[in-house]
């Protein structure tokens, strides 16, 4: 018995014709096929695909930084010159109209159209920027002329008469004596039931500010 060299399967050693495969003996057996790379053509398509979907994702993505960037940088944004120009108040602490109006009258919650409790953006909306700020005791003063506001938390906690140039002797000739003497500190209050004193910062023998504040 042999073999045959087509199917493997056993025939008899005379017989020409295999008969399970029908094919000759003396046949040269066919090649095996090489395994079909249609599978492969198949996967390289499809991974050729995710190549390009990643790509164009991320450019997309790129694209959408780059506008977010650019819109950024265009944002309108609070400039100074949305605000007036700085107002500058003029206050003659030595006339009778300051006396009566100043000294005289309560003023503890503002004066001049600067209020406490105004916001730092509603100061600056109606006077401008200040035109310079300045030391008084431990306060950070903003100065507009003649009027000065600190703020504490961008809200206007102090109202000051800001004078320029006024020397101790020159307020003391229209105003008289303080009431009570406190070296850097004069207070004016003469009278006790009227609801606010009057507080006059005092250094190197000049009036640095006037504040209207409630009674001590």
């Amino acid at each position: 018995m042999q073999q045959c060299q087509h199917c493997g399967a056993p025939i008899e050693q005379y017989t020409r014709i295999c008969p399970h495969c029908g094919r000759s003996r003396f046949e040269p057996p066919t090649p095996p096929k090489k395994p079909s790379s249609c599978l492969f053509k198949i996967l390289a398509f499809f991974i050729t695909l995710l190549i390009i979907a990643v790509i164009v994702s991320i450019g997309f993505l790129a694209m959408r930084f780059m506008n977010t960037d650019i819109n950024f940088d265009f944002t309108p944004k609070k400039s100074d010159k949305a605000l007036p120009h700085t107002k500058l108040q003029h206050v003659n602490v030595l006339s009778p109209e300051f006396s009566a109006q100043y000294m005289n009258v309560n003023r503890i919650e503002g004066y001049k159209g600067f209020n406490h409790n105004q916001t730092r953006d509603q100061i600056e909306q109606q006077f401008g920027k200040a035109e310079k700020t300045f030391k008084v005791d431990d306060l950070k003063v903003h100065q507009y002329g003649d009027i000065g506001v600190s703020y504490s938390n961008d809200r206007v906690n102090h109202v000051l008469v800001t004078p320029n140039n006024v020397s101790n002797h020159a307020f003391i000739a229209v105003h008289n004596r303080p009431d009570a003497d406190r070296g850097h500190y004069w207070y004016y209050d003469k009278n006790n039931q009227n609801g606010y004193t009057i507080k006059v910062y005092v250094k190197d023998g000049h009036i640095i500010a006037i504040e209207n504040i409630p009674q001590i």
